[in-house]
């Protein structure tokens, strides 16, 4: 029975894991974009919101800091580019 307990706090904690992955992925993706969006051809964007998303993402909801919720957002800039 104890190793059923177990089991399911795993379950709960990768499906945890994997939301703050979604979450973060499509933040971060979608202000990027907003960023590459703000630029003129050939210079930076004068504009970057993907940052300050993902910061304040972070300290307004705290369980978004995992290992998931980091490569979500790595995987957000990613596809953004």
């Amino acid at each position: 029975m104890a190793e059923e307990g177990g089991m399911r706090g795993g379950a709960s904690s990768l499906k945890a894991e994997l939301r703050a992955a979604a979450l973060l992925c499509v933040l971060v993706c979608l202000a990027a974009w907003l960023g590459i969006l703000s630029r003129p051809m050939g210079d930076l964007a004068s504009l970057w919101p993907a940052n300050a998303v993902l910061l304040g993402a972070l300290l307004r909801f705290p369980w978004l800091a995992t290992r998931g919720g980091w490569l979500g957002a790595v995987a957000g800039y990613f596809v953004a580019d």
